[in-house]
């Protein structure tokens, strides 16, 4: 990064308990989940992440993000290790944005770039 606060540090919420060094490392994790999200007005963007049922087989782990005029996206991930929860719904996320951004594009610019993945 350039120093400057990345869109998961500036705009997510935890709801639940993340030690700092889990908060940090979670940031540093989800730089590809950043990395989509610059494709949405950032400063529109709300990111709530949940965490329930910390440290137990139980543990539960959703992420939303909220984009305005488009539906919200959930992302859920069971999973005793909190660490496996959490890239689970990272990926789940990261697939849901590239897909909204996919269907977000003028038909145009999908029908140039699927054009040249068919070659």
């Amino acid at each position: 990064m350039t120093g400057h606060a990345s869109i998961v540090e500036r705009v997510l919420q935890v709801h639940g308990h993340l030690e700092p060094h889990e908060y940090q490392g979670l940031v540093r994790h989800w730089s590809n989940l950043d990395h989509t999200l610059h494709a949405f007005d950032d400063d529109a963007l709300d990111l709530q992440l949940f965490i329930k049922d910390r440290d137990t087989p139980s543990q539960h782990v959703t992420l939303e993000v909220h984009i305005p005029h488009h539906a919200p996206l959930v992302a859920h991930a069971e999973h005793a290790d909190l660490t496996a929860a959490l890239h689970r719904v990272r990926d789940s996320m990261a697939r849901q944005l590239a897909e909204l951004k996919r269907r977000s594009e003028p038909r145009h610019a999908r029908a140039i770039r699927d054009a040249g993945r068919h070659r």
